[in-house]
C-alpha cells in the first residue's frame, strides 16, 4: 500500500509507520474503546451518581477518604483521624498510593474521592493497558498503526485483566505489558541506551510499588530476568557499560525502591496474613478454566477453594493466536527485528526463558501441581522459597507472567511474519472473537455494587452514629463474613471513628487466639457494633448482649446500646430481629433443631438424643419476648452421666431472671435433684418469680462431672454432666 495512499498523512499514520507518539495514542484509543464496550461508560456514570463498591473496591475507596481527609504526616501514606487508637497506612488498604497522592497533592478531597475515585481509576486503567500494550509491541517491533490497534485491543480483553477490577489496584497489569516487553528485549549495546535502559526499569518498579508490592514482585522478576540475561549473552553481545557503572545502575535502583518504601512506610505493614504457602496457588487448569466469563464453553466448573488468585483464562482466539505463532515459528526463521534485537534470537535466551517459566510454574502452583481437582504430584520447598511465598500469599497471580508472554510472543511472531494486511486481518480477527467471546464480562463490569453499602438501613445508621465497632478483630474460618471492607467504607464516608478492628491483608492475625474472636460487651451510646461471624444468642449474652440489643440479616449482626434511643432505626431494623422465645414453648436439643441457639459454653455438639453439659459449669440462655406471658415455670428434661461405681449423682440447677441487658441477674430457684444407678431421665421444675423477664438463664453444676473413659466405661474424654433432652416454658396463670 503506498504511503501517499488518500487521505495522504492518516492513511500513512495508521497503515504504515506511525511515530511513536501516535502509536501510544493508537493505544490509548484501543483502551479507551474496551472501556466503552466492557465497563459501559453510562455504567461508570452510574456508580458517580450512586457509589456503593463492594468488597476489595470498598476497601481502596475508603482509605483513599480517610487520606484525603487527614493532614500530611510521615510516613507518608498513614492516617491517624479514622481508626480508633491506631494509625492505619493506606497502602495495605491498596488505594493506589501514587493515584492517591496525585489527588491530594491537587486539592481533589473526600467527597470527590466517593463518586470519582474508582469510575476514573476504571477508565484510566483501561487506557493505560492500551498504551501500554502498544509501547510494548512497539518495542517488539510492530509498526503499522492498524496492527498496533488490533493488538492493543487484544490485551484490553484480555480475561485475567478484565477479572481483576474487583480489585482496582492490581488491574494495573499495563507496566507488565512493558515489564515483559523490556525484559524480551536485548539491552542495547551503547552506553546512553543502556543506561536509558536501567533508567527504565528503575521508574518501572517504582510506578509499580506504588500501584501494588504484588506488581513490583512480578516487575522486579522481569527486571532480573533482564539483567541475567545480560550478563549471560555478553558473550555475544558484549557489556554496553563497565561492571562498576552496571552495579550502580542495579544498586541504584534497589536504593531507589527502598527510599520509596521508607518514605511510604512500607516497611510497617507488620508481615503478611497468609494462613499458609500455597493455599492461593494457580491451577494448571486456570488457562482451560473460563469461569463465567465465556460465552462459547462451559461455566460450570468452577476453580479450587483459594485458587481463584491464580486465575488466567486465555480466550479462544489466544490459543489460535499461540498455535498459529507456534505453526509460522516451523516454516519461517524467526522475524528479522525478533531475531535482532530479542533474546529469543539466541540459545542461551530461549534457556533463560525456559527456566524462568518453570520457576514461575513452580512457584505460582505452590509446587502443587493440580489438573482441576485431582494432584498430579507435589515439590516441597525449602523454608527460604516457602517464605518468599508467605509473604507474596496470592502467588499464583504469578501465573500472568505465563499468560502474557505468550500471547506478547505470538502477536509479535504473526505481525513481524505475515505481510502486513493479513497481521492486521488477523488480529483484527482475534480482538473481534475475543470480545464477543467475553459478552458475559460486560454483565459484570463494573463490579456489582456492594451488599451493605447498598443497605439503606446501614447507610442510615452511619449517618446517626458516632463509632463502628467491629468484632472480632478479624473474621477467621469459612464462616466469616466479607462485610468488613464495605463497613470501612461507611466509616470512612460519613467521618465515623472506626473502633475494635481494622485490618488489611497485610495485618497478621491469630486466629488460634481467644481475643482475636472476642465479642463486644454492651456497645456504648453513639456505637454500633457489629459482628462478622455467625453468633447464637446464648453466645450473645455470654458477652454481655442481649439479643434484643442485636438485630439480625446475612452475614452481618449489628447491636446498638439501646435501640428505642433511635426510633426510626428500631422501625427500619425491627424485621431483623434476633430470635426470642414465646411462652409457652417446648425446646427440643436433639441435633438438628433450633435449641442449640440457646446454649452457652460448656455443652457438647447436639447429638440425636440431645447434649451433655461438659465440665463442672454450663449454662442455658433462654432470652423472652417482650409480649409474651411471664414465663412462670422452665422445666428440664435430662438424667447425668451414670455408670456401675457412680452412686449417687447431685447436679445443681440455678435460675437466674432480668429484666433488660442493663438489669443484674436475680436468682430465682435453685435444685439438687439427686440421681442413682439405676434411675433414668427425669423433670425438674424451677420457678420464675420476676414478671416481665426479658432473659433467663439456667446454670447446670454437676458435683462430680466424669469422663466415661475415667469410669472405666468408654473412650470418651469429655467430662460428662447432665444428659438434657429438652425444656419447657409455661406460663402464668392470669
Amino acid at each position: 500500500m503506498s504511503p501517499n495512499w488518500a487521505p495522504g498523512r492518516l492513511g500513512r499514520l495508521l497503515s504504515a509507520e506511525p511515530p511513536l507518539w501516535l502509536a501510544l495514542l493508537i493505544g490509548l484509543a484501543a483502551g479507551l474503546l474496551a472501556c466503552g464496550y466492557f465497563a459501559g461508560y453510562g455504567s461508570l456514570l452510574a456508580i458517580i451518581r450512586d457509589p456503593a463498591p463492594a468488597q476489595d473496591q470498598a476497601q481502596a475507596i475508603s482509605g483513599a477518604i480517610a487520606f484525603l481527609r487527614d493532614d500530611w504526616r510521615f510516613p507518608l501514606f498513614e492516617v491517624a483521624n479514622w481508626v480508633e487508637d491506631r494509625r492505619v497506612n493506606v497502602l495495605f488498604t491498596d488505594s493506589i498510593p501514587i493515584y492517591l497522592l496525585v489527588w491530594k497533592l491537587i486539592g481533589l478531597g473526600p467527597e470527590a474521592a466517593t463518586h470519582y475515585y474508582a469510575p476514573s481509576w476504571f477508565i484510566l486503567t483501561f487506557a493505560f493497558q492500551g498504551v501500554a500494550a502498544a509501547l510494548a509491541l512497539r518495542l517488539l517491533g510492530l509498526r503499522g498503526g492498524l496492527t498496533l490497534l488490533a493488538g492493543a485491543l487484544v490485551f484490553c480483553s484480555m480475561p485475567l485483566f478484565l477479572f481483576r477490577f474487583g480489585h482496582l489496584a492490581l488491574a494495573t497489569h499495563g507496566v507488565l505489558l512493558i515489564a515483559i516487553a523490556l525484559a524480551l528485549l536485548r539491552f542495547p549495546g551503547e552506553a546512553r541506551g543502556a543506561v536509558l535502559r536501567l533508567a527504565a526499569w528503575a521508574l518501572l518498579m517504582a510506578l509499580s510499588l506504588l500501584l501494588h508490592p504484588y506488581l513490583l514482585a512480578m516487575v522486579a522478576g522481569l527486571w532480573a530476568l533482564s539483567i541475567l540475561s545480560l550478563f549471560a549473552l555478553a558473550r555475544e553481545d558484549g557489556l554496553p557499560l563497565p561492571p562498576i557503572a552496571l552495579a550502580l545502575g542495579i544498586g541504584g535502583t534497589i536504593a531507589l525502591l527502598l527510599a520509596i518504601m521508607i518514605v511510604s512506610g512500607h516497611l510497617t505493614g507488620g508481615g503478611s496474613a497468609a494462613p499458609g504457602f500455597g493455599r492461593f496457588s494457580a491451577n494448571l487448569a486456570t488457562f482451560f478454566m473460563p469461569g463465567e466469563l465465556s460465552a462459547f464453553f462451559d461455566t460450570e466448573t468452577e476453580l479450587p477453594q483459594g485458587q481463584h488468585e491464580g486465575f488466567a483464562y486465555m480466550p479462544l482466539a489466544a490459543f489460535l493466536l499461540i498455535a498459529g505463532a507456534a505453526a509460522l515459528r516451523l516454516r519461517h526463521p524467526l522475524p528479522g527485528s525478533l531475531a535482532r534485537d530479542s533474546i529469543l534470537g539466541t540459545g542461551r535466551g530461549i534457556a533463560i526463558l525456559t527456566l524462568a517459566a518453570v520457576f514461575l510454574a513452580l512457584f505460582a502452583t505452590g509446587g502443587r501441581f493440580a489438573w482441576f481437582e485431582h494432584e498430579l504430584f507435589a515439590i516441597d520447598f525449602p523454608s527460604p522459597i516457602r517464605a518468599l511465598g508467605e509473604v507474596f500469599r496470592s502467588s499464583g497471580r504469578f501465573v500472568w507472567l505465563i499468560a502474557y508472554p505468550a500471547v506478547l510472543i505470538a502477536i509479535a511472531i504473526i505481525a513481524l511474519t505475515l505481510p502486513r494486511p493479513a497481521a492486521t486481518l488477523t488480529l483484527t480477527a482475534a480482538a473481534v472473537l475475543t470480545m464477543i467471546e467475553l459478552i458475559p464480562v460486560r454483565d459484570q463490569m463494573p463490579r456489582p455494587s456492594g451488599d451493605y453499602t447498598t443497605d439503606q438501613r446501614l447507610q442510615t445508621l452511619a449517618e446517626r452514629m458516632e463509632r463502628f465497632a467491629i468484632h472480632p478483630v478479624k473474621p477467621c474460618g469459612r464462616d466469616r463474613s466479607y462485610a468488613d471492607g464495605e463497613l470501612q467504607y461507611l466509616t470512612a464516608r460519613h467521618d465515623l471513628v472506626l473502633a475494635n478492628s481494622f485490618f488489611s491483608a497485610r495485618d497478621v492475625v491469630d486466629c488460634a487466639d481467644p481475643a482475636t474472636r472476642a465479642l463486644p460487651g454492651p456497645p456504648r451510646p453513639g456505637t454500633a457494633a457489629f459482628i462478622l461471624t455467625p453468633v447464637t444468642p446464648a453466645a450473645l449474652e455470654e458477652s454481655g448482649l442481649s439479643p434484643e440489643q442485636c438485630r439480625q440479616r446475612p452475614g452481618l449482626i449489628v447491636c446498638l446500646h439501646d435501640w428505642s434511643a433511635e426510633p426510626d432505626l428500631a422501625k427500619a431494623f425491627a424485621p431483623l430481629a434476633m430470635p426470642r422465645l414465646q411462652t409457652p414453648t417446648s425446646l427440643n436439643f436433639t441435633r438438628g433443631a433450633d435449641a442449640e441457639n440457646w446454649l452457652g459454653q460448656g455443652f457438647s455438639d447436639p447429638e440425636a438424643w440431645g447434649v451433655w453439659s461438659i465440665g463442672p459449669r454450663s449454662t442455658l440462655f433462654l432470652p423472652l419476648t417482650k409480649t409474651a406471658p411471664t414465663a412462670a415455670k422452665v422445666i428440664l428434661r435430662a438424667r447425668p452421666f451414670l455408670y456401675p461405681s457412680a452412686g449417687t449423682v447431685p447436679v445443681t440447677l440455678t435460675l437466674q431472671a432480668r429484666r433488660g441487658p442493663d438489669a443484674p441477674w436475680q436468682t430465682q430457684d435453685r435444685a439438687t435433684p439427686v440421681w442413682s444407678e439405676n434411675d433414668g431421665e427425669r423433670e425438674t421444675v424451677l420457678n420464675n418469680a420476676l414478671p416481665r423477664a426479658t432473659s433467663l438463664r439456667i446454670v447446670i453444676e454437676p458435683a462430680r462431672p466424669r469422663s466415661p473413659k475415667d469410669a472405666g466405661v468408654a473412650e470418651d474424654t469429655r467430662l460428662l454432666g447432665l444428659a438434657l433432652s429438652a425444656v419447657r416454658l409455661e406460663a402464668s396463670k392470669p
